[in-house]
């Protein structure tokens, strides 16, 4: 039994695994996992590769053939809040597709549209950030199958939903560990605002945003238990 982590770049999961022990790599249907050590703990480090469909496949996989404790999530997203500066923190509260209609998602399975993370683990991640002192948002994250660079879009998704922040694999992770009843928590640090600007922001601002993320995960991972 092990903690997992997922994320969906080697940007955004290459300081993780660096900072692993006794790491062995496994390859299940072209994904790639490694298990070891981090901070003490048995971890499996997982690169779930971009998009709803990678996310839920890599999830599933690594929860049948790993049976971790916890799902974690770490990455980059595009803000959707005015308030949001680059490289801002947020952790989820819960989680949506932004692209997906909330009515198929509550009449047919699995009868839900949006997917809560687990209370404690969410807490113990702000308690992290704020002794750290990060500025951490709490929130919803959706997620869809597109990079968001339109102002026009950004607005009306987050008028829609009331979110936070963007992204491509957030929801499909969550939404697997739901069906699978295995608690989860999602971190996402802002790499660009998701207007017209996101392409130049994105380029500028992943490798720090992504190392921000990858850095709280590995702290979170030291204080939770297996």
């Amino acid at each position: 039994m092990a903690i997992a982590v997922l994320a969906a770049m080697p940007v955004e999961f290459k300081l993780i695994w660096e900072k692993m022990q006794d790491s062995q790599e496994h390859i299940c249907a072209g994904f790639r996992f490694w298990q070891g050590k981090l901070e003490g703990k048995d971890i499996v480090l997982g690169e779930c590769g971009i998009g709803k469909v990678n996310a839920a496949l890599a999830t599933q996989i690594l929860i049948e053939r790993f049976s971790p404790t916890v799902v974690l999530h770490s990455g980059i997203a595009g803000g959707l809040s005015s308030e949001f500066q680059h490289t801002d923190l947020v952790v989820a509260e819960d989680l949506a597709y932004y692209d997906v209609r909330q009515e198929q998602m509550e009449n047919v399975f699995p009868y839900c549209s949006r997917f809560k993370t687990n209370k404690k683990l969410t807490q113990t991640i702000v308690k992290i950030a704020k002794e750290n002192h990060q500025t951490i948002w709490q929130g919803t994250i959706v997620s869809g199958d597109s990079f968001i660079h339109d102002s026009t879009q950004k607005q009306e998704i987050q008028k829609t939903w009331n979110a936070l922040c963007v992204d491509m694999e957030s929801a499909a992770i969550a939404h697997t560990a739901y069906i699978n009843n295995v608690p989860f928590a999602v971190v996402r640090c802002i790499s660009d605002l998701a207007n017209d600007s996101s392409e130049e922001d994105y380029k500028e601002f992943e490798q720090i945003a992504a190392e921000k993320s990858a850095e709280l995960m590995i702290k979170v991972v030291s204080k939770i238990s297996e």
